[in-house]
């Protein structure tokens, strides 16, 4: 029976509904599940299967028949040098995380409990800091999965997100969306890279999926 993983430390009031929550070992948990381990690194095998269902670099496998004739053996896909470049920087993101997060943890244990509680809260607000940028960079370029879209979120384009952020129509504090991929014959799918109102005034975007799907909390 496979372990079923719990968030480390004491997790924020209502973690369990968030569209993505990272604890203090960078577990990622979505709607209280977890996901991955922002630790975990990505090999090119990965990489490669991810380029192969995400962006359509491998092609369908050809059904022979009849059964007698010799299958078609595919080549397998040769990365580019700019998705070299991409899987290095995404390794790199993660070790990066790797390193705050112990921090954080050596900075608790060596704590004094002497000193004040707002001392306490500032412990680690620079690794907090950090932590929030890398993870919005990881979710720009990171692989991503897809599933079908709810029926009870609403589908826009990222255009009229960005507008409606904008003109004040949406805040962090009002919910949460993912982005929406769409293949040649316009099937959407939803992909597993949240993204948030303030990701627009961040300019903290990924561009290449032009549509969202929107939850409210």
């Amino acid at each position: 029976m496979k372990k079923k993983i719990k968030p480390v430390g004491t997790p924020p009031r209502g973690w369990h509904m968030k569209k993505e929550f990272i604890d203090e070992e960078g577990n990622v948990f979505e709607k209280g599940k977890f996901v991955y381990n922002t630790n975990d690194p990505i090999d090119e095998k990965d990489w490669e299967e991810f380029a192969g269902t995400n962006l359509g670099l491998i092609e369908e496998p050809v059904v022979e028949e009849p059964i007698e004739e010799e299958p078609v053996v595919e080549e397998p896909v040769e990365l580019s040098d700019e998705e070299k470049e991409t899987l290095k920087k995404v390794n790199l993101i993660k070790s990066k995380l790797s390193e705050l997060y112990l921090i954080k943890e050596q900075k608790k244990s060596d704590w004094d409990y002497g000193r004040t509680w707002d001392e306490y809260l500032n412990l680690t607000v620079n690794e907090d800091k950090e932590i929030y940028q890398l993870d919005k960079e990881l979710r720009i370029i990171r692989p991503y999965k897809t599933q079908d879209i709810p029926d009870y979120g609403t589908v826009m384009t990222l255009n009229e997100f960005k507008n409606s952020v904008k003109n004040g129509g949406f805040v962090d504090s009002d919910g949460s969306g993912n982005y929406i991929e769409t293949d040649a014959d316009g099937n959407m799918k939803m992909t597993d890279v949240p993204i948030y109102p303030s990701d627009v005034k961040e300019k903290s975007l990924r561009y290449k999926l032009n549509k969202i799907v929107w939850f409210n909390k």
